[in-house]
């Protein structure tokens, strides 16, 4: 079986392949800010980093981005914002924790 990739064909494959990870990696960083506020930088060099991992590992790069991101972003062991929330309203205040039931 031959298979010829015209040239237009590729064009439009590579304009929607890069279309769809610009996305996705706008959902990525918009979601881990607002996991972790503050450290966009951070999250930002992840999310490249990880695209690039992702674009030597396979041709559809979208498919394994979110998890590269997801793994690295756990080994950094950074703690999500609503983590301080949880500790405090559920530890420091039962009587009102108590209330809320």
């Amino acid at each position: 079986m031959k298979t010829e990739l015209h040239p237009e064909t590729a064009a439009v494959f590579h304009q929607t392949m890069t279309a769809a990870v610009s996305e996705l990696k706008r959902k990525l960083r918009r979601k881990y800010e607002r996991t972790y506020p503050g450290l966009g930088e951070i999250i930002r060099l992840v999310v490249e980093e990880e695209e690039a991992h992702a674009q030597e590992l396979s041709m559809f790069p979208h498919l394994l981005l979110p998890d590269l991101v997801d793994e690295h972003i756990a080994r950094l062991g950074l703690r999500p914002v609503w983590a301080d929330f949880v500790w405090e309203s559920s530890f420091d205040s039962p009587p009102a924790l108590a209330a809320a039931c």
